[in-house]
């Protein structure tokens, strides 16, 4: 035991589990960095498919925050291509959206306009 102190004992502040890990307050230097979440619908009729998840994955890689979505129990690197196509996410679907770190909040909104698009697509040549 640490004697009820805040900290675990080795001067790292203690956090109570939860479903999703440990919950660890923002920074309070910048308090938008997360993490922070969105639940986004999938509008796209193709459902998050390779054109859709690369345009996704070349956003999130912009930001310098992490960025996780979640399907169900799954969860890849938004930054990844080959992480969003695992998830397998249909159309009208529900994927929850995470950022974390510096820029989370613009990151957020931004990607999660992407990711319900109902055609995020741009077939111009």
């Amino acid at each position: 035991m640490n004697g009820g102190g805040s900290n675990n004992g080795n001067g790292a502040p203690n956090t109570l589990p939860t479903k999703d890990g440990p919950v660890v307050p923002p920074s309070a230097a910048d308090p938008s960095t997360g993490p922070i979440r969105r639940v986004v619908r999938i509008t796209n009729p193709l459902g998050l498919h390779h054109r859709a998840a690369d345009r996704f994955s070349r956003a999130a890689r912009r930001f310098p925050c992490r960025v996780t979505v979640h399907n169900g129990e799954l969860a890849a690197d938004g930054k990844n291509i080959w992480d969003l196509l695992g998830l397998v996410v249909l159309p009208d679907q529900e994927v929850i959206l995470e950022t974390e770190g510096p820029d989370a909040h613009r990151a957020l909104e931004e990607l999660a306009a992407i990711l319900g698009a109902p055609n995020g697509e741009d077939y111009t040549i």
